[in-house]
């Protein structure tokens, strides 16, 4: 009962972390959004695009802070049964995996639709630069825990999980689709 109850704190702590996280982070990113070399319409064209994709991404941050806890609370444990320290949960890196989410209902892949490779989200954040870095996807679990059991049942989503190179970790969930993205 103790471990239950742990267990449900933990989880209550991580959904106001998480939502927390997305409702202020939307806007860091957007002030901090590379420059873009157009016409002064274009280049509100490109922030409107990227204010929606945000928005979208912190309703599912909040959506979703059940799977997000699981998944950081089982991806953790594994690291804590490994002999590793465990990893930080980073909310701009949150709400890049909940982007990169959505992009997977798109394309089920590690290259976004718009040809770029997913970690490239990576240089949005205010975080200095990583010189690891690691993304794992999936699609069709149950929940965050069994996503997390078909990770670490795959060598390569292993490694990634396992890796000691890694501090930090951002959990995105949309649409059936899970992403976990490792920087240091």
């Amino acid at each position: 009962m103790r471990n239950k109850e742990a267990t449900r704190l933990q989880r209550k702590w991580i959904r106001a972390a998480v939502q927390a996280a997305g409702l202020t982070v939307a806007a860091t990113l957007l002030v901090g959004f590379p420059s873009y070399a157009g016409s002064p319409w274009e280049t509100a064209a490109v922030k409107m695009s990227l204010q929606n994709e945000m928005n979208a991404a912190v309703a599912d941050l909040e959506d979703n802070a059940q799977d997000i806890g699981e998944i950081f609370i089982s991806t953790n444990a594994a690291r804590g049964a490994a002999g590793l320290q465990p990893l930080a949960l980073d909310g701009q890196m949150c709400l890049l995996a909940c982007m990169r989410a959505e992009d997977l209902g798109i394309s089920f892949s590690h290259i976004r639709p718009d040809g770029t490779e997913g970690m490239d989200l990576l240089s949005w954040t205010d975080q200095p630069a990583t010189n690891a870095w690691g993304e794992n996807i999936a699609a069709g679990q149950e929940d965050g825990t069994a996503v997390v059991t078909a990770w670490l049942n795959s060598s390569g989503h292993r490694a990634n999980i396992l890796s000691p190179a890694y501090t930090r970790i951002g959990i995105g969930v949309s649409g059936g689709h899970y992403v976990q993205l490792f920087s240091n």
